[in-house]
Formats: C-alpha cells, structure tokens, sequence
C-alpha cells in the first residue's frame, strides 16, 4: 500500500491553518468504519474540495466534524491528559495500586478492622460514649450488622428508628475526636 506524506503536499501549510485532521482508528480504538481520517474544519466539504484538492483526495474516504466537535474533542483529550497526570503523581487514599499495603499498613492485618480499634484515638473516642451507643457502633460499623440484626439482638423490643439516631448522636460525638 502507497502511503502519502500529507505534509509534503501542495497548500500544507494553508490547510493546517483552516482545518485540523486525525486517523480515526487511531482516536477510536476498533474503528470500523469505511473512513479513514476525521477533518475538524469551520469549511464546508465542497470550499475544501476547491481549495485544497489533493489533500482532500489523500485524505479520502473522511469525515467533516464541525467545530463544536473540536471544542469537546480539546475537552476530552485535556481531561484524559489530566487524568493521566493525577494518576502518575498523586497517590489516591483507596488505589488498588501494588503499594496499597505502603500506604494503608492496618490491610496488612487479617482483620483490619482491629487494626482500627487498636487505634488509640479511636478506642478514646469510643470510650465516651455510652454503653449503648459503643455497642450499637460496634456492631454496625465493625461486625457489619444491620439495624434490624442490632434489634434482634438486643431482644427486638427497639425500634430501629431509636438505633439509627443513637448511632448518628454517637458519630456527632465521635467527630469531635478526629
């Protein structure tokens, strides 16, 4: 297959000024239409076919994209730029990166919710609250269960609306430790 330089071509220069052009298979991955390249132009097909008809040939088949196009497709390249950028430097909180364990030392534990327990902070804070409160805290934060299993537990004589408010009371006051 013959490929053509498209820069060598006769009114390059002029055409980069009006238009801009990119292989589609290469910006949508699996392309598989009959087109070959995407033209992002303000020009109608027929003024670039006057104005630059070798371009136009060595180019075929394509499609002509309007500038709205071009203002989304900018968009969207920045944010993924963007993103690749955040991705390389900054290190997210919950990544399920190979150096997890580097930065969350308590999910090298069995169990890491011990690990949180053991956190000094953690066990102070929960010593503030009452009884009830710690128990209900525990059970629904720590032992996953639900507020129907809190009331059943607790001889299912509660209703689960007071369990919910005692564990939001409780986190109110919590948060004053953190």
């Amino acid at each position: 297959m013959n490929y053509i330089r498209i820069s060598s071509l006769e009114n390059y220069e002029h055409f980069k000024d009006v238009c801009s052009f990119f292989r589609l298979e290469d910006e949508y991955p699996g392309w598989t239409g009959t087109e070959k390249y995407g033209i992002i132009t303000a020009l109608s097909e027929s003024a670039l076919l006057d104005e630059f008809p070798v371009i136009m040939h060595a180019l075929s088949p394509y499609i002509i994209l309007d500038m709205e196009y071009a203002r989304i497709r900018n968009e969207s390249l920045n944010n993924d730029r963007r993103h690749k950028r955040n991705q390389e430097t900054a290190e997210s909180q919950f990544s399920f990166d190979e150096e997890t364990e580097y930065h969350h030392a308590e999910l090298l534990c069995p169990d890491f919710t011990e690990a949180f327990i053991d956190n000094e902070a953690l066990k102070y804070a929960l010593s503030c609250l009452t009884e009830v409160q710690r128990r209900r805290v525990t059970q629904y934060f720590f032992q996953g269960m639900n507020l129907k299993a809190i009331r059943d537990s607790e001889g299912g004589s509660v209703n689960i609306t007071s369990i919910w408010e005692c564990i939001q009371a409780a986190l109110k006051k919590i948060k004053k430790y953190f």
